[in-house]
């Protein structure tokens, strides 16, 4: 039972991007593991990432509109289940992960890739894992049902 009400997660999830990208960046720049990609195949991370940028303002749109915030330190009125929520539980924590590994293809980094994984990991089991209890024991019934209807990710 939560004694606080909101998720407790283990980090913000844009602390956590932030510092999974900034490691990453480093790693990259002190010692460079090029992926390999041609030119043209590190164009399509630009693609990958413009695309799951949409996806990401989409779902911000949906909090926006739900008048919910963002912040998972704070309660959570009601959960969304409309918009990119209708097709995935967390649209916009995978279109971040997703804007990660575009970026990662787009500079060519081994380094920023496996910082894209580690910083899914953490995601999934520090953060999402966490609000799903929460939302479960906020909003029972209404919330299973959601998540019988509507996969994680996607």
């Amino acid at each position: 039972m939560y004694h606080q009400d909101h998720a407790g997660v283990l980090i913000s999830p844009p602390a956590l991007w932030g510092a999974c990208f900034a490691i990453g960046f480093v790693l990259d720049n002190w010692y460079p593991l090029a992926i390999g990609a041609p030119l043209g195949l590190r164009g399509i991370g630009i693609v990958i990432a413009i695309a799951a940028g949409v996806m990401l303002s989409w779902a911000g749109a949906a909090f926006k509109e739900h008048e919910e915030d963002v912040d998972v330190s704070t309660p959570t009125r009601h959960f969304i289940s409309t918009g990119p929520y209708f097709y995935s539980r967390n649209p916009m924590y995978f279109a971040a992960t997703v804007v990660f590994v575009g970026i990662a293809i787009l500079f060519n980094s081994w380094w920023l890739l496996v910082a894209s994984v580690v910083q899914f990991a953490i995601l999934h089991y520090g953060v999402v894992k966490r609000e799903e209890r929460y939302l479960q024991t906020r909003f029972g019934k209404s919330y299973h049902d959601y998540k019988k209807r509507v996969p994680r990710w996607i």
